[in-house]
């Protein structure tokens, strides 16, 4: 339970650090950030666990912590941007993702690699855009890096309906299948985002707020999960509360800017 908090805080993090949009500087491929109000500056939910937004001179994203209610750092992720690609990677330093960048600044392809104790597998993710910008279609190149070397595929087709990302929908090699419905208010998104660390890396932003998400999965393992989200917004229009419900279990997240 205390790792499903961890990682909807994280995502909530990661969605919100997106609304703030980053774009390609005029004259090279590095990723800049818009100059905006008010950047996030932290959040935290109302089980005491906080998320920590960490920049540089530049005001860009160089890594988002998080902690426990104990103040213990329980995840972190580093940014650090260059002419062409930017590069994450997690608490320490591990499992590194390195994207390059087309010219329009967005991910032309991801690499990764994922390890677990007597597992190492690279994985390399390829994005394709329509004609107006919106990611519809990326393909995950598994590598098993044990000899000999075995390669799978997973893939995953995105629909858009009026601005918004409604319908994704992932096949995997293992034959799992997995569908994600979004449903969205009539919130204009103060920001762009993208469910993503910075706007538009991975294509043209939904335009709205989301409302409610059905994750459905079959496979081996059949799952399905409904969250709903409501909002609390200030007069500028930022959001300073998030209410996340799905099932029985409900939790609050809380906003907190860094107005320049």
């Amino acid at each position: 339970m205390k790792t499903k908090k961890i990682l909807s805080i994280i995502f909530l993090s990661v969605f919100t650090f997106s609304m703030t949009s980053c774009k390609k500087h005029s004259d090279d491929n590095t990723v800049t950030p818009k100059t905006t109000t008010c950047p996030i500056a932290y959040i935290n939910d109302d089980q005491g666990d906080s998320t920590v937004y960490v920049y540089d001179a530049q005001n860009k994203l160089t890594a988002f912590q998080a902690f426990d209610n104990t103040g213990k750092k329980s995840f972190e992720i580093t940014y650090a941007y260059s002419s062409g690609d930017i590069t994450s990677a997690g608490l320490n330093g591990v499992n590194p993702t390195h994207i390059v960048l087309n010219s329009d600044g967005t991910a032309k392809y991801a690499t990764s690699y994922v390890s677990s104790i007597g597992y190492v597998e690279f994985d390399t993710v390829f994005y394709t855009y329509d004609s107006k910008g919106y990611n519809i279609r990326s393909i995950t190149k598994k590598t098993n890096m044990s000899s000999p070397r075995q390669h799978s595929y997973d893939t995953t087709w995105n629909t858009y309906t009026n601005g918004n990302l409604t319908y994704t929908k992932t096949n995997d090699a293992a034959g799992t299948k997995t569908a994600s419905t979004t449903a969205y208010t009539t919130l204009e998104s103060k920001f762009l985002y993208n469910q993503n660390f910075t706007s538009n890396v991975y294509g043209k932003a939904s335009k709205n707020l989301p409302a409610s998400n059905t994750l459905s999965i079959s496979g081996p393992f059949s799952y399905t999960s409904t969250t709903n989200l409501t909002y609390q917004l200030n007069a500028s229009g930022y959001i300073t509360s998030i209410t996340s419900s799905s099932g029985n279990s409900t939790s609050i997240y809380y906003y907190h800017y860094n107005c320049k």
